[in-house]
């Protein structure tokens, strides 16, 4: 990971070293994989440093593709009981990535970094005081600087929206 992802991620650092609970959280879709490190610094404040990965292989007849996306970044979050088992949280992620696709068969390899801002709103319920699952909609905005073979460098700014079920253990 480039040097710009670990400052993003040393950000979160300190609550680490004086967190009471914090755990481990995943998730699974189509945009990728990613694991969360889930910090609760105070009842109402959640710091949660992150790691994405999504990797792709596919051959088209002639043509062969492979595309690789990491992220990393971490997110702040204030948060709030609903009930003694629903929790609520709104906040955003700052984060870092970087993309690369390499093709055959007369498509061009590209190489794209940048940072995105994504503003997060969830909820998750709790089965047990140590395990939640939950759900989180976002808008994100991404800046990033790209390298395409044959076409040379591009500045690309896009932004989105999207949604994820994430499950999150803690440990007391």
């Amino acid at each position: 990971m480039h040097a710009k992802g670990f400052a993003v991620l040393a950000l979160a650092m300190p609550a680490l070293t004086q967190a009471a609970e914090w755990g481990l959280g995943a998730t699974v879709g189509a945009d990728g994989n990613a694991i969360y490190v889930p910090v609760k610094v105070s009842e109402t404040l959640r710091v949660e440093p992150y790691v994405s990965y999504y990797d792709l292989e596919s051959d088209f007849g002639t043509a062969n593709t492979s595309y690789q996306y990491a992220e990393g970044g971490v997110g702040f979050f204030g948060q709030a009981a609903v009930t003694e088992q629903v929790q609520s949280y709104v906040g955003a992620r700052f984060g870092y990535f970087r993309n690369k696709g390499e093709s055959s068969g007369g498509f061009s390899d590209t190489d794209e970094e940048g940072f995105i801002i994504a503003p997060t709103i969830g909820g998750e319920f709790f089965f047990v005081p140590q395990f939640a699952v939950g759900v989180e909609a976002y808008v994100f905005y991404r800046d990033s600087d790209e390298d395409i073979e044959g076409f040379g460098e591009a500045e690309t700014k896009d932004y989105g929206t999207g949604s994820r079920v994430v499950a999150r253990f803690f440990f007391k």
